[in-house]
């Protein structure tokens, strides 16, 4: 042990470089995720308590419905398939007075699941380690990047609540980063418009100081600033048209049904650059914020928060 090393240090990792501090992408999701639940709930949209209420439990009784006859039709040599729900209501019958969902699980959890995943759903989004680099940078840029991050140790002390004074055993140190710029990557897929907006109003919010990262936020830590770089959307097949963005809730009437998705799911791209990439058309633009107020403009996200009342 060395004895040196502060009681709290901040994550590191081993690169080709030097041993780094970095952004644990789990850390920034986990604040994104709860941020965006006060959002949601905030605006009187569907946001639940992963912890203590989760929304999923209708869906989990709907996939051990599908399971159980899946592995039916196993044992009658039949091939697995997704079950219609009359099917399933058939196998059920007598087994349960439970009312079968008649959607799928997707529909069954509140936005926040829909976008962030839980226990039976896969997330929407995936945000990536944040380093002191860009993985594009040659050698000497990510030496002279790793080179501006500022690391500095505090001391704390527990006070005594009977003598006001600092308690000889509640003194501790903690390490906190001062100054650099970390880069990180959130990445979306098959979303809707509203959760691009979603998003987007979150990292708005932590930019703006509403919202702290990591330890210490009652003691002043945690502020950042934050920019968004670059954003680059990618609409396949019967999604990709020009000079307009468009979200899952643009497809046939019948997966908009089943699935909950909310309708009126797209934007226009006049700000972005349109290129033609297999199967559709890449849109990308460095105009965070005017992206943002098309985004809040949409009338994808209008009818999520009852604005097209």
């Amino acid at each position: 042990m060395d004895p040196t090393i502060p009681d709290m240090r901040f994550v590191r990792t081993h690169s080709a470089l030097d041993e780094t501090v970095f952004i644990p992408g789990s850390s920034l999701k986990g604040v994104v995720r709860s941020y965006s639940e006060r959002v949601l709930k905030t605006l009187k949209s569907q946001a639940c308590n992963p912890l203590v209420a989760p929304c999923n439990k209708d869906a989990k009784v709907y996939e051990d419905y599908v399971k159980a006859l899946q592995k039916s039709e196993r044992q009658r040599g039949t091939p697995p398939s997704l079950p219609r729900q009359e099917e399933i209501k058939r196998f059920v019958e007598g087994k349960t007075s439970r009312q079968l969902p008649s959607v799928f699980p997707y529909a069954l959890h509140c936005y926040a699941c829909r976008t962030f995943g839980s226990t039976s759903l896969s997330s929407h989004t995936r945000i990536a380690d944040a380093y002191p680099w860009k993985w594009e940078m040659d050698e000497d840029t990510r030496k002279e990047s790793l080179s501006k991050i500022k690391t500095d140790v505090r001391t704390c002390v527990a006070i005594d609540r009977q003598t006001g004074a600092g308690k000889k055993t509640g003194l501790f140190d903690l390490e906190v980063v001062t100054a650099g710029t970390f880069y990180g990557e959130i990445l979306m897929r098959n979303f809707q418009i509203w959760q691009l907006a979603l998003i987007g109003l979150t990292l708005q919010h932590i930019d703006e100081g509403y919202q702290q990262l990591g330890f210490g936020k009652s003691r002043g830590l945690g502020e950042v600033s934050l920019r968004i770089a670059k954003i680059e959307i990618n609409n396949y097949d019967q999604l990709a048209s020009k000079k307009k963005i468009n979200g899952l809730g643009q497809l046939d009437k019948d997966r908009t049904g089943r699935y909950g998705l909310i309708e009126g799911d797209s934007v226009s791209a006049d700000d972005f650059e349109e290129s033609s990439i297999p199967l559709g058309i890449s849109y990308v633009s460095t105009n965070g914020p005017g992206f943002l107020s098309t985004l809040l403009k949409s009338e994808n996200w209008q009818k999520l928060t009852g604005g097209d009342k």
